[in-house]
């Protein structure tokens, strides 16, 4: 009750549970951008409704992003699509520890082909440091909103970090860019034969070659790729620019440590 004796919704009240309450709060707003293929016209999408109902609506417009004609490796989920736990997870989460008191600062959610950013508004609550070595503790800067999102079941209190995101490979990366606590997960695409068809007429020799390599090795380094194709590191590094740019190889590890990986191949004909 205010002074006057109305029941008034309180600034959660609105944010969780108004009919559009962007309308008062407009950083409340979660901007998707959403880019298929390279070369297409990017897809927007936002979501301005209740919070109690976005999880749910995300989840439904994932499911038209991420269809199961487009399957992906190292995401556990029954129908073999890139929705996973993890993912709505790792969404939910930037709801619900972001810095709502940053006016005009949106949730931010880009999809490419290659990788997906989250982008929650705010400084880390914990060290980044904990965050990127997924042991920060169960701690909320938004204890109310935390709340209700639990006792929806839309998040599990087993910390900030996510243990499970930590099932993604290569790890998925947090980083602040001086307004945004940033969460950045490369995907790892499924390729269909046909796809892969599609890739290797187009490479040339030397790079078909390496591929066929990784084929049978599953992974490999630039010095053991140059071993054995009796080459220099610079070209090694060269061709294997150019297999991960189409899409047919990862990357792992960092500098003198990093290894060429295959990307997954489905084994359903298109």
């Amino acid at each position: 009750m205010d002074k006057e004796g109305y029941a008034r919704p309180t600034g959660w009240g609105i944010l969780l549970f108004g009919k559009k309450p962007t309308d008062k709060y407009s950083q409340a707003r979660i901007k998707f951008t959403v880019v298929k293929n390279e070369g297409l016209k990017p897809e927007i999408e936002d979501f301005d409704m209740a919070l109690v109902k976005v999880p749910e609506e995300i989840e439904k417009y994932l499911r038209y992003v991420f269809p199961k004609s487009i399957v992906r490796s190292q995401f556990e989920h029954t129908e073999q699509t890139e929705i996973s736990r993890q993912l709505l997870e790792a969404i939910t989460n930037a709801i619900v520890h972001r810095d709502y008191e940053i006016s005009g600062a949106q949730i931010l959610i880009n999809i490419t082909p290659k990788e997906i950013i989250i982008k929650s508004p705010g400084l880390p609550i914990v060290p980044l440091e904990k965050l990127q070595n997924f042991t920060a503790p169960t701690v909320s800067r938004n204890p109310k909103l935390a709340d209700v999102f639990y006792n929806m079941r839309y998040i599990e209190r087993r910390g900030f970090g996510m243990e499970s995101l930590q099932k993604y490979k290569p790890k998925p990366i947090y980083s602040f860019d001086g307004v945004n606590t940033v969460l950045s997960i490369t995907r790892n695409v499924i390729l269909s034969k046909e796809n892969i068809k599609q890739i290797t007429d187009s490479l040339k020799e030397e790079e078909k070659k390496a591929y066929e390599y990784l084929r049978r090795e599953s992974r490999t380094s630039k010095s053991k790729y140059a071993e054995y194709a009796q080459i220099d590191d610079k070209k090694v590094q060269r061709i294997f620019k150019k297999l991960v740019e189409v899409g047919l190889v990862i990357t792992e590890g960092k500098a003198k440590a990093t290894e060429y990986v295959i990307t997954n191949i489905d084994t359903i004909d298109e």
